[in-house]
């Protein structure tokens, strides 16, 4: 009688631990978001699956998407400048629009390549924005990573801009 109440019992505690580690890895486990692959005009990087690439009618942009929810609009600009170093042009173009102050700006790699970044506020009409701006340059051409939401979403949406920055690539 005792080597079967032993048996139930261990058989419970096998139970028991085992529900508890199942519980354990799903508490734990974090989703992955997914994402979708743009590859197009000589560059690639990866986005967040909701967001919906744009067409446009500027040459100059090669990537264009947005995520109306967030009202999050991501935009890849590649103009040829002559007579200007990458950190003058990265300062130029967020010296037309920012409103304020610069929030943040750095150095950073993207690409393999040595890139600026900047954080900012802009207003276009009457909607504020909260702009993460990366310039970077190749082959004398630059390249400019231009993302914007409004401000209230900015810490949410800025690991999907992270996911495309550090997955930008050039073709």
């Amino acid at each position: 009688m005792k080597v079967k109440r032993l048996g139930v019992l261990a058989s419970l505690g096998a139970l028991a631990l085992g529900v508890t580690l199942i519980m354990g890895c799903a508490v734990g486990a974090k989703e992955t978001p997914t994402t979708s692959h743009f590859e197009a005009s000589g560059i690639s990087f990866d986005y967040p699956s909701a967001w919906k690439i744009l067409k446009s009618d500027d040459p100059m942009r090669i990537a264009y998407l947005n995520e109306a929810s967030t009202n999050t609009m991501l935009q890849v600009i590649k103009e040829t400048v002559t007579g200007f170093t990458l950190k003058t042009y990265h300062d130029n173009y967020a010296i037309a629009l920012m409103v304020g102050n610069p929030i943040s700006g750095n150095s950073l790699t993207v690409a393999g390549l040595d890139a600026y970044e900047g954080v900012w506020n802009m207003k276009q009409g009457t909607t504020d924005y909260r702009v993460r701006q990366i310039s970077l340059a190749k082959d004398g051409i630059f390249y400019m990573i231009f993302c914007s939401t409004a401000p209230a979403s900015f810490d949410k949406v800025n690991k999907d801009f992270d996911t495309v920055i550090n997955s930008f690539k050039f073709q």
